[in-house]
């Protein structure tokens, strides 16, 4: 009797030795290797093209909405874009200034006297990187060409740094068309009309 008991337990303690080296096999095969990093990174967003009428280009990320406000009869852009899944948003904008470089924009302007600006440059032109604070917290980039001054506004919110990132894609993307920044004074006259290929119209 003794000797089936002995028996038993030496087959079940071997059973049992056997199953738990399977599992340690099994889960050292599912570790990753040392010294081997996983290369996958995240999925970066689809970037489209943006052309506009006042003369410049950009990409934007594809899954953004977007408002032109062709209401808006003052500026020669203003377009507004939107993410269904972020607060915030982010404008571009051209509009007509009286300042003749962008020092003098971030020191005469009084909603801009007060805040950071840094240097760097839009489209290899100069431009400015201005943060506010109050009464809510905005990034601008801009730069002036030609007594017109084109802005990119992030208005992020907190803890989120998404618009943040469309906006540093937006300018490092900005490129100003072979035209210049003077095809914006044809938008801005009202219905610029189609466009046409100089190859077709000169016969």
């Amino acid at each position: 009797m003794k000797k089936r008991v002995v028996i038993i337990l030496s087959i079940s303690i071997v059973c049992i030795g056997a199953f738990g080296a399977y599992m340690l096999w099994k889960q050292k095969s599912l570790r990753t290797p040392p010294g081997i990093v996983s290369t996958q990174t995240p999925a970066l967003p689809e970037l489209v093209l943006w052309e506009d009428q006042a003369g410049f280009s950009f990409k934007y990320p594809k899954e953004l909405s977007f408002d032109k406000h062709d209401e808006d009869e003052v500026n020669y852009a203003h377009i507004e874009f939107k993410s269904a899944t972020h607060s915030g948003r982010l404008i571009v904008w051209a509009k007509d200034t009286t300042y003749t470089d962008v020092n003098l924009w971030v020191t005469k302007d009084k909603n801009l006297s007060s805040a950071a600006s840094v240097d760097t440059t839009l489209s290899s032109q100069p431009a400015k990187k201005i943060i506010l604070s109050a009464p809510s917290k905005k990034i601008i980039i801009g730069t002036i060409s030609d007594q017109i001054l084109f802005t990119i506004e992030a208005e992020p919110t907190e803890g989120d740094v998404y618009w943040t990132t469309v906006s540093d894609t937006i300018a490092s993307s900005f490129a100003f068309s072979s035209a210049d920044s003077s095809a914006a004074g044809t938008a801005a006259s009202g219905d610029a009309g189609p466009s046409f290929d100089e190859e077709e119209v000169v016969e």
